[in-house]
């Protein structure tokens, strides 16, 4: 009766060992798989790619093992960027380099500002609202812009709400509008 109970308790034993030694090497094969198809560059072959300029390599994007990303990545995230394709060149950067979504977005938005690209949103909409508005007086838009300058946003809108019948949305379309005009 023992020795059944010790080959049983051996052969369950042997059993777990199986399935956890199973486990742990599916989970390690579909991690080198996965790490190996990010490496992979998506194909660029019939593109026509931006010359990234001599001035702008100081300025390079770096991966997260400290190395700086190629010229092809640089030049397709350039494009993409140009074209107003932030989240296109977002999911590049991802791809290409194995950083995570997060660190891809700030260090596209890092070389978004190096490029000098202003969004084709912040351009749409800056066209489409005037500065002037008909509640705003020249006193209440000189306190507004003097406010924006010492960096109290808060304030402005404040004002803007309390000196007119403007709506928070409509204040602060204002106060943006004021801000890229003032630029």
């Amino acid at each position: 009766m023992q020795a059944a109970a010790a080959t049983l308790t051996s052969v369950v034993t042997a059993v777990v060992v199986a399935l956890v030694a199973g486990i742990a090497l599916g989970a390690l094969l579909v991690w080198f798989s996965s790490r190996a198809a990010a490496r992979v560059p998506e194909a660029t072959i019939g593109r026509r790619l931006p010359a990234v300029a001599p001035g702008l390599r100081a300025g390079s994007v770096i991966t997260s093992e400290n190395t700086v990303v190629d010229e092809v990545t640089l030049a397709e995230m350039t494009r993409l960027l140009t074209e107003g394709k932030r989240l296109e060149a977002t999911r590049l950067l991802h791809v290409r380099t194995g950083l995570t979504l997060l660190a891809a977005k700030s260090q596209v938005a890092e070389w978004e500002t190096v490029l000098g690209v202003e969004r084709a949103t912040e351009r749409a909409h800056a066209a489409l609202r005037p500065l002037d508005h008909p509640e705003v007086s020249d006193a209440i838009a000189e306190q507004v812009r003097e406010l924006l300058g010492r960096g109290k946003t808060f304030k402005a809108m404040k004002l803007l709400r309390s000196r007119t019948t403007m709506r928070l949305t409509t204040a602060a379309h204002y106060i943006d509008t004021v801000r890229r005009h003032a630029m």
